[in-house]
């Protein structure tokens, strides 16, 4: 204004053209000078608004990441392994999240510095604060990681070992389901070995048990717990039971393989005493005279009452066999069968051929 006054001035004194004219143009310099600083002074302000505005933004973007960070650390705590993959699934899913949240929050703090530079004091506490956090919780994730990579070897173990029992359950129940051979010592002598089998990998049945007990205390659902105790006792059940099968089938068939003997040896005797009744009964005949008949008759008695004692002794045997057949519960019981049925013949063989002989020896004292 008091530039504005002197022009007006000097022209009303008709002052020099070219003084006035560079008044002027001095004049608008001066104005366009304070246009460019009143202009300048509102962009750095506006400048400075939009910075505090996006400082704002990142402060609140860091305290963000900083909720996500301490939700993360006690999801973290709260996850358990299970006997499915839902625990991995859910370990993935917290570190994407951590990710991709974590990312933005690095893309923001970097696009800050890149237009604005250096960030204030208090905000550089909160992302320091923000590193720090989140290099312990990646610590705390590999650690979880690890736990449950553990878990998971032992939980293959166990299925692993579960699947390798059942096959040799199964083989073995098999095995003593087969038809065998009419050869008692061969059907002894392949339980035997059954038996010996089992016991070769009982020590499966206590790692099994060991594993179980090691993932059931890390399992926090109690269907997860319930289904690892179901199946660790249907396996022990089952081993046990095939197990007392096979001991009470070796008792048998070796309880079998004495009858058998028994059998075979009565059997000789019988054929003995027989021919030796055939030898008495022509003696019988034979002689007429008292005293060949008193020696005769004393050892004709003394060969009735063995073969009475005889026939007693296969009757038992007999009864015995019955028993064990009716009592066997394996495939074995046909061979059983089979033998009872042997001895069953002879034994009727034994009676009739004992009906004649007495028969013929009682008619030859009578007649004599």
């Amino acid at each position: 204004s008091k530039i504005n006054h002197l022009i007006l001035t000097l022209t009303q004194k008709k002052s020099n053209q070219q003084i006035l004219r560079a008044l002027e143009k001095k004049q608008e310099d001066v104005l366009q000078d304070l246009l460019n600083l009143k202009n300048e002074t509102t962009k750095t302000i506006e400048n400075l608004d939009q910075q505090v505005q996006e400082q704002e933004i990142l402060r609140q973007n860091a305290r963000t990441i900083l909720s996500i960070i301490q939700r993360t650390k006690v999801q973290l705590i709260e996850l358990r392994p299970t006997m499915n993959n839902e625990a991995d699934q859910k370990l993935k899913k917290i570190d994407d999240d951590l990710k991709i949240n974590y990312e933005l929050f690095e893309q923001s703090l970097n696009d800050y510095k890149r237009i604005h530079g250096n960030i204030s004091d208090d905000l550089d506490k909160i992302i320091t604060r923000v590193i720090e956090d989140m290099t312990e919780v990646r610590a705390r994730f590999n650690e979880k990681e690890s736990e449950l990579n553990a878990y998971n070897i032992i939980r293959d173990e166990y299925e692993n070992i579960i699947e390798h029992t059942l096959k040799i359950i199964q083989l073995i129940e098999i095995k003593t389901q087969q038809s065998h051979s009419i050869d008692l010592r061969q059907n002894l002598d392949l339980l035997k070995d059954l038996t010996n089998e089992m016991q070769t990998h009982r020590s499966l049945i206590d790692r099994l048990q060991l594993l179980s007990s090691t993932l059931s205390s890390q399992l926090i659902d109690k269907n997860e717990r319930e289904r690892v105790r179901r199946r660790l006792n249907e396996i022990i059940r089952r081993w046990t039971q095939l197990e007392q099968d096979l001991m009470s089938e070796e008792e048998n068939m070796e309880e079998m393989k004495n009858l058998t003997e028994l059998y075979h040896y009565i059997n000789i005797n019988c054929e003995q005493w027989l021919k030796q009744t055939r030898i008495l009964i022509n003696d019988l005949t034979n002689r007429r005279n008292v005293e060949t008949f008193d020696q005769l008759i004393p050892k004709g008695k003394n060969t009735l009452f063995e073969y009475q004692t005889s026939l007693e002794h296969l009757q038992r045997l007999r009864n015995r066999l019955n028993r064990l057949v009716q009592t066997n519960r394996t495939p074995e019981a046909s061979q059983k069968v089979y033998k009872k049925q042997s001895i069953d013949c002879f034994y009727d063989t034994i009676i009739i051929s004992n009906f004649q002989r007495k028969t013929s020896y009682r008619y030859t004292l009578k007649f004599t």
